[in-house]
């Protein structure tokens, strides 16, 4: 019976000590990273920054992507696995609040994978290299006629 009680209380002791990270935090707590976006021409990115701002602390949302041009934002969205039942519903309650956050920009939102990937791709070129605004106004049409083609 001794060596029972040792038992169960090594095996609890294991998953207790398993069950948390060195900080003693569990997995799902990671603060979200915040980039700041800067070009070198006309084109301000603070609408983008201001949009991920915006949007880190929702907990419908995992991860926020945001570029801009003069008259468009292009946001991309990561919603965790078990929201994405509700993904019609998150899409139109940010694209709503949004609207009301930059009413004289035009605001295109997507939740896909690939669209994350490449405005992910866009922002790291905004952050690492200067960028013409012709050149950021091209890659921005080009993801707008992503989104339009996937269904």
């Amino acid at each position: 019976m001794n060596k029972s009680i040792q038992w169960v209380l090594l095996v609890f002791l294991f998953v207790l000590l398993t069950g948390c990270n060195q900080d003693g935090t569990t997995q799902g707590t990671k603060p979200k990273p915040t980039y700041q976006l800067v070009t070198q021409e006309n084109v301000s990115q603070d609408p983008a920054n201001q949009t991920k701002l915006l949007l880190q602390n929702k907990e419908d949302i995992k991860q926020v992507h945001a570029v801009n041009t003069t008259k468009e934002i292009v946001v991309a969205i990561d919603v965790p696995q078990m929201k994405r039942f509700q993904l019609k519903n998150i899409q139109k309650t940010t694209k709503a609040e949004l609207k009301k956050a930059f009413p004289k920009a035009k605001i295109h939102l997507s939740a896909d994978k690939k669209i994350i990937l490449e405005v992910k791709k866009l922002e790291n070129e905004l952050q690492h290299q200067a960028m013409s605004s012709k050149h950021l106004q091209k890659q921005v049409k080009a993801i707008v006629q992503l989104m339009k083609e996937q269904t």
